[in-house]
């Protein structure tokens, strides 16, 4: 999962830099409004992980935010092997996992997808988004997500200025 409010603005340079798939013509502003209302190519962000933080079936599912990865992905790592049952891992598997998958080890490998706007970094909304923007995300996050249960934790970050 990821801050919303960063993920609209990737979105945004995904669909502007692989202009041929999409042909995205409008200007920013009207992709926010896109966004909000779930008409991008992912769908709507809200409905799409709330139905993952709800998990009504009783999937076993690892949750991880971006936000987590970007801060310490070697946990991030060690977490997942637990998860998928390793009882442990080397620092060569721990590197051979992070190493590759560095943003920047991957930035242009999604041809035609590379630049100066592709940046992958948390907070990067804080360059692109209004306060009005951010705040319209932050209230419609708060909507969207109420109700979902005391056992189920959005990160703070997607309610608030912080980040």
């Amino acid at each position: 999962m990821r801050d919303p409010k960063d993920v609209l603005c990737s979105a945004y340079h995904h669909c502007v830099k692989a202009a041929a798939a999409f042909d995205y013509q409008g200007t920013f502003q009207e992709f926010v409004g896109h966004f909000l209302n779930g008409h991008v190519e992912s769908g709507d962000y809200w409905d799409f992980n709330r139905g993952y933080l709800e998990n009504k079936d009783g999937f076993n599912i690892l949750y991880i935010t971006y936000e987590d990865l970007s801060r310490d992905k070697i946990t991030c790592i060690k977490k997942i092997s637990e998860f998928l049952g390793y009882k442990s891992i080397s620092i060569e598997q721990i590197e051979s996992v992070d190493k590759p998958t560095r943003f920047e080890s991957m930035v242009g490998t999604q041809r035609p997808i590379s630049g100066d706007n592709v940046k992958g970094k948390v907070g990067q909304n804080k360059e692109m988004l209004s306060e009005s923007q951010r705040l319209e995300l932050i209230k419609q996050t708060k909507s969207k997500f109420d109700g979902l249960g005391d056992d189920i934790v959005v990160p703070s970050c997607y309610f608030s200025e912080s980040i």
